[in-house]
């Protein structure tokens, strides 16, 4: 599943930025209990105490989280074109040392949906929407989730209302949210790391 950022908006980062929160595209990959792999591309809400909201410009950061180790970060330049060009120039020279042997790159062949749809994961999702009646959308969201957090921020539009949902599986959240008596604006994920 691959998500891009074209339908962020400066409402969305406002947003994540009052609630303490960066909005960052995420490559995310968790390995499921009956062995298969949830694996997914999507913007996301990261904390901003999390070192993975700090990262800006052409640089890339990767946490891998360890049952033993805990939790490692590998940061660095990962666009531009300086890193793109070193990139690519080690490739050929990689190449060029090896004419003799031939590397196989490629899929091999894997058990039948190893890779899980993401939204069998759960997970707690922000919501932005505009509604027309602001406490009946506010009672009919708070019946719906287990404490959602209600968020705000400055110079909203009074029609505006904006929430996180508990982390409940991200299907069951989305075909609730899809019932409520709003105009959802944005859905994003929010992530605990």
């Amino acid at each position: 599943y691959v998500e891009g950022i074209t339908n962020i908006s400066t409402e969305d980062v406002e947003m994540a930025n009052s609630f303490g929160y960066a909005i960052k595209l995420i490559g995310h990959a968790t390995k499921a209990k009956d062995g298969g792999v949830y694996a997914a591309v999507f913007p996301a809400f990261v904390p901003k105490s999390n070192p993975l909201a700090g990262i800006n410009d052409v640089f890339n950061g990767i946490i891998v989280k360890g049952e033993d180790l805990g939790d490692v970060m590998f940061y660095g330049r990962g666009a531009g074109k300086l890193p793109t060009a070193s990139a690519v120039v080690a490739d050929v020279i990689d190449c060029a040392k090896h004419t003799a042997k031939r590397k196989a790159f490629g899929w091999g062949p894997t058990e039948e949906n190893y890779v899980i749809d993401p939204v069998l994961q759960s997970t707690a999702l922000y919501v932005r929407a505009e509604t027309e009646d602001y406490i009946t959308a506010f009672n009919e969201i708070n019946k719906t989730f287990d404490s959602p957090l209600i968020l705000h921020r400055d110079n909203a539009e009074k029609n505006e209302i904006a929430f996180v949902t508990p982390a409940i599986r991200e299907k069951e959240a989305r075909n609730a949210i899809e019932k409520l008596p709003i105009d959802v604006k944005s859905i994003l994920r929010v992530l605990d790391y």
